[in-house]
C-alpha cells in the first residue's frame, strides 16, 4: 500500500491574496461599483404558520427607486429542489417563523430598507384589524397612503430596543441575553406544536416526513429546553424582561381569539 503525499500538508506556503486581506487592501465584491446594480431586502413571516392571501406592495412602490415587490403571486416559477429553504415565493403557505415572504427590490439600498419598513407595518396594521381594543392601529390614511399609526408604533418600538441598548454597559450584549430566552421558548413551543398537530389533524396532508420521528423532535425540544433554562441563568433578571414584553401579548391574544370566535356563524 502506498500513501500519497504532497508538498502542500505542513508545508508554509503564502496565499496570493494574503497580504491585501490582512492589511486591508484587498478589495471584496460588494466594494466593486458594477453600476445599475439592485438592493433587495427581505420580509419574513411573523408567525410559524398560515397562508399568504394577497400582498398590497401600492405603498412599497410608491417609495422612490422601488423596482418590484416580489411574492409568490408574481414570482416566477422554479423548478423542484430537495431543500424548501432555496424555493423562494415557490407557495402562498407558511411554514415556519422567520420564512422569506417577500423581497423589495430598489436601485437604491436605502429605498429597499424604506419600503420594508412600510411593508413590516402592515403585520401591526393587521393586528389593528383584528383587535377592537388596538383600533387605532388598524387605520388607514388615505391622505398618506400608508398605515401611519402602525409605522408610528414600529418606530417607536425600534427606537425603544436601542435606547434600551444604549443605557447598558455593553448595549448589543445586554439586547442579545434578553432576546435569547425568547428565542429559545419561541423554539421549543414550536417543536411541541408538531406533536399537538398531528394529534388534532391526523388525516392533514404531509409532504415533509419528519425522520425518526418522534425521537429527533423529543431530542430538539430537550435541547431547546436546556438552552432556554441556559439562557434564562445566564441573563439572570434581565432576561424577565424580554419575557415580559412576550407576557404582554397574551391578553391581545385572548381577546382576539374570543372576538374571532364570536363572529363565527353558528352552525347545526
Amino acid at each position: 500500500m502506498t500513501r500519497a503525499t504532497t508538498g502542500a500538508i505542513g508545508a508554509s506556503l503564502d496565499r496570493v491574496e494574503g497580504r491585501e486581506k490582512v492589511t486591508g487592501a484587498a478589495k471584496y465584491a460588494y466594494e466593486h461599483d458594477l453600476g445599475e446594480v439592485a438592493y433587495a431586502a427581505i420580509v419574513q413571516a411573523t408567525i410559524a404558520k398560515g397562508e399568504i392571501r394577497s400582498v398590497d406592495p401600492a405603498a412599497a412602490l410608491a417609495v422612490p427607486g422601488v423596482l418590484a415587490v416580489l411574492w409568490y403571486g408574481n414570482a416566477p416559477r422554479l423548478q423542484r429542489v430537495d431543500d424548501g429553504e432555496l424555493a423562494l415565493f415557490q407557495s402562498n403557505r407558511v411554514a415556519y417563523r422567520g420564512q422569506i415572504i417577500a423581497a423589495v427590490v430598489a436601485a437604491a439600498a436605502f429605498s429597499a430598507a424604506n419600503a420594508t419598513m412600510l411593508m413590516g407595518s402592515r403585520m401591526i396594521w393587521a393586528f389593528g384589524l383584528d383587535l377592537r381594543l388596538a383600533d387605532s392601529l388598524g387605520r388607514w390614511s388615505g391622505r398618506a397612503g400608508s398605515p401611519v399609526n402602525a409605522i408610528l408604533v414600529q418606530g417607536a418600538i425600534a427606537l425603544a430596543l436601542v435606547g434600551l441598548g444604549a443605557l447598558s454597559r455593553s448595549g448589543f450584549e445586554a439586547m442579545v441575553a434578553y432576546v435569547a430566552p425568547v428565542f429559545w421558548l419561541f423554539f421549543l413551543l414550536t417543536g411541541i406544536s408538531l406533536f399537538v398537530l398531528r394529534r388534532r389533524d391526523p388525516a392533514a396532508p404531509r409532504p415533509f416526513r419528519v425522520p425518526l420521528y418522534p425521537a429527533t423532535p423529543i431530542l430538539f425540544c430537550a435541547a431547546c429546553a436546556y438552552l432556554l433554562w441556559s439562557s434564562l441563568v445566564h441573563a439572570g433578571p434581565g432576561a424577565l424582561l424580554g419575557l415580559a414584553v412576550l407576557a404582554t401579548g397574551l391578553v391581545p391574544l385572548w381577546l382576539t381569539t374570543r372576538s374571532t370566535a364570536s363572529r363565527r356563524p353558528a352552525t347545526a
